[in-house]
């Protein structure tokens, strides 16, 4: 097995960020901090929540998205994954937060309707580890440049990235479009991970 195989290959079990516990289906991306650490790092650097509309898109297992219902955020939360949007859903129902999340299957902003205070992206990083038929770095490339259209004013960008894939291109597509961003980076499990804040 892979380092990286673990991800998505795994038995159904149950995880705990931040207090949250939720259950992760084999074949979704495991936001196990003793694995990966994005998602606990989106959630440990998120403004309040309260009384915000977010969008978490790529939720995978629901956790960024939860943990913001959670605080009392109004979340919608994309995937592409049958598998994961399933996940999410199975979640979302067990920890009664049906009245503030929205689940939706959609590409990027492809299904989404409406503008948002914060819009969080936890997206593949590392070209290895997905099977898509464009690079991670193009794929954050359209999500940059689309993004901004579906915020609020003096709303932000979430987004996740880490030591294993070259960062340069990010910074680069972010001085491109002329965003602000700030960079939070942090030593965890052998590598480096990097949180944009995004601000225009």
């Amino acid at each position: 097995m892979g380092e990286w195989d673990q991800l998505f290959e795994h038995p159904d079990y149950e995880v705990e960020i931040n207090g949250l516990k939720l259950l992760v289906r084999n074949g979704v991306f495991t936001p196990d901090p003793t694995i990966t650490y994005s998602s606990k790092q989106i959630i440990d650097n998120l403004p309040k929540v309260r009384g915000k509309s977010v969008m978490d898109m790529g939720t995978g297992s629901g956790v960024i998205a939860l943990y913001c219902a959670s605080q009392g955020a109004n979340v919608v939360a994309t995937d592409v994954s049958d598998v994961a949007l399933d996940n999410a859903e199975e979640n979302v129902k067990e920890l009664g937060l049906e009245d503030r999340v929205q689940v939706v299957k959609s590409d990027l902003f492809e299904a989404v309707d409406g503008k948002f205070d914060y819009v969080v992206a936890n997206l593949p990083i590392n070209d290895n580890v997905w099977d898509m038929e464009q690079s991670t770095t193009n794929l954050v490339g359209r999500f940059l440049s689309q993004a901004p259209e579906y915020l609020n004013p003096n709303g932000k960008l979430y987004l996740a990235w880490a030591s294993f894939s070259d960062i340069q291109p990010v910074k680069a597509l972010c001085a491109s479009l002329d965003y602000n961003f700030k960079l939070t980076s942090e030593e965890k499990l052998g590598h480096t991970w990097h949180l944009f804040e995004v601000s225009f």
